[in-house]
């Protein structure tokens, strides 16, 4: 029985992934945007990973360097702030 839950586990969670890469908007293809300083068209990628995965901390601190780039500095820092709850570490 464990054995089903686990493999079921694994492919809700590969499932999840590739849904999230198909639609582009996979966290490696938006930091290779933010490096190739497309940071309008990596804001919208990010809006929408976000929307999917509100926990992930890298992808808050991406955020606040697409808004300091765009002069949001309030919003920039709001990111962070989110960035840093979410792992004090960072």
């Amino acid at each position: 029985m464990r054995l089903k839950q686990r493999i079921i586990t694994l492919l809700l969670l590969l499932c999840s992934v590739l849904a999230v890469s198909a639609r582009g908007e996979s966290i490696i293809d938006i930091a290779q945007l933010i490096s190739n300083e497309d940071y309008s068209r990596a804001k919208v990628l990010l809006n929408r990973y976000l929307s999917l995965n509100p926990e992930d901390d890298m992808a808050w601190y991406y955020l606040s360097f697409c808004l300091w780039n765009e002069q949001d500095y309030e919003g920039s820092a709001n990111c962070l702030q989110r960035a840093k709850e979410l792992d004090p570490s960072n």
